[in-house]
């Protein structure tokens, strides 16, 4: 048996056949959902039938897409209810926070100034001793 060097790049997939087979199979489901349809309109009950129930069906969706969006807005709403509470909760910490480092930083303020007081006045009081 002879060792034999074939040419595998006629095997390679471009972007153009993966387009096309991708077409193919979008092509194949839009068919099977067209011919779905056509089956209920052609079903061997009356059209009549299957109108009516086809409007039951579609009515009964509707209703159901209504009660979804109402669910859908309901937790919405309760959603940004309970990020504006906690967004209220943290401006409040923050405030606080603040508050607490201001009158922190003027009992040292006023530390301070009694302690520069009492060193000025200290000083006076050398000098005039002198």
């Amino acid at each position: 048996m002879a060792y034999h060097d074939y040419d595998y790049s006629t095997y390679d997939v471009d972007s153009g056949q993966l387009k096309v087979v991708a077409g193919a199979l979008a092509g194949l489901v839009v068919g099977g959902l067209i011919g779905a349809a056509l089956m209920l309109i052609y079903a061997p009950q009356s059209g009549a039938k299957t109108r009516k129930m086809l409007r039951k069906r579609a009515l009964a969706l509707q209703h159901r897409a209504g009660e979804t969006a109402d669910e859908a807005r309901t937790r919405a709403e309760e959603a940004l209810d309970s990020a504006l509470e906690r967004a209220r909760d943290a401006t409040d910490e923050v405030r606080d926070r603040v508050e607490n480092i201001q009158k922190r930083g003027q009992k040292t303020l006023e530390a301070q100034r009694d302690r520069v007081a009492s060193a000025v006045e200290s000083g006076r009081q050398a000098i005039r001793r002198r």
